[in-house]
């Protein structure tokens, strides 16, 4: 049980509409709803009676809401409470995040970086890249100060900048069954005569659309698919309906069910910090930025 899934299942059990949380938490309906079927699995209690037309909680999930509301409350009351009491006035920041596997191991040493050398309240916000919202508007128009994802989603906008933390490519999944999984590396011309699922958000990244690009030029016989979910891409590939390809930050070390191999196709991915330009001229910008990249290197080592 996790924070999120708990924000998941609070705001729909308030607005009773996966649509409506989907609109106030800009995430989508499908990662509400993963969160809440995680949530309901660890409890082992259906807290959500679902139908096409309507969405309501069950016996056990109105006393669960009820309870968690008043627990939630109380840490937000604890919160305002400490902040209070802080002698020092912090500067409030609102930090956005994707969730990829990483960032499990790289944010809580940034939260710890963060209250040990900054006078700053950083607050974590959960965004979707599939949601329908645009993450440089959540940036424009103040929702986010700052956002962790991958460089060439800002690449045409000059309203933002952009500063790196590290450099990627992109990694090939494959089944434990494939005749792929012993290779340490992978070329284009491995792929020839392949399935592709291929990782994409909702708004096209120019870095996908560059490799697809690529593998129509090198002659592979290939058929491509994108797919915007990691889940399902992964379960696709575990039934053997394709292999993946998937930006290299999305890799997860704790998944042991597919294998993820580097793919040779000299096609940079550039994760970092993305922020509003006037930002710059904050006295915590170069601050912030050099606790991030610390962050960085703390948590490569153990990734």
């Amino acid at each position: 049980m996790n924070s999120n899934q708990i924000k998941c299942f609070l705001s729909v059990g308030k607005t009773v509409s996966f649509t409506k949380s989907a609109q106030d938490l800009y995430l989508s309906q499908s990662t509400i709803s993963k969160n809440i079927q995680k949530l309901e699995a660890e409890l082992g209690v259906k807290l959500l009676a679902r139908t096409h037309q309507k969405v309501s909680l069950t016996d056990k999930g109105k006393v669960f809401f009820v309870k968690m509301l008043e627990i939630n409350q109380e840490i937000d009351n604890l919160i305002k409470q400490i902040q209070t009491e802080d002698k020092k006035q912090k500067v409030k920041i609102y930090l956005g995040y994707t969730d990829v596997p990483f960032e499990e191991a790289y944010l809580p040493i940034v939260m710890r970086l963060v209250n040990q050398e900054l006078n700053i309240n950083l607050r974590m916000r959960l965004i979707d890249p599939n949601s329908s919202i645009k993450l440089d508007e959540l940036i424009k128009n103040d929702s986010l100060d700052y956002l962790l994802f991958q460089k060439d989603y800002f690449s045409n906008n000059s309203a933002i900048v952009f500063k790196p933390l590290f450099k990627k490519s992109f990694s090939v999944l494959v089944s434990n069954t494939d005749p792929l999984f012993s290779k340490q590396t992978l070329d284009l011309n491995d792929l020839k005569n392949r399935h592709l699922l291929i990782w994409d958000a909702h708004n096209s990244l120019p870095t996908v659309r560059y490799l697809l690009h690529k593998i129509d030029a090198s002659d592979l016989n290939c058929t491509c698919q994108k797919v915007s979910d990691i889940m399902a891409l992964t379960d696709y590939v575990l039934t053997n309906k394709g292999i993946g390809i998937i930006p290299s930050i999305l890799y997860d070390k704790n998944d042991k069910s597919v294998r993820y191999i580097p793919l040779n196709c000299d096609i940079p991915i550039v994760y970092g910090l993305a922020y509003r330009k006037e930002l710059d001229k904050k006295s915590y910008s170069n601050s912030l930025y050099n606790v991030f990249n610390k962050a960085v290197k703390i948590a490569a080592s153990k990734w």
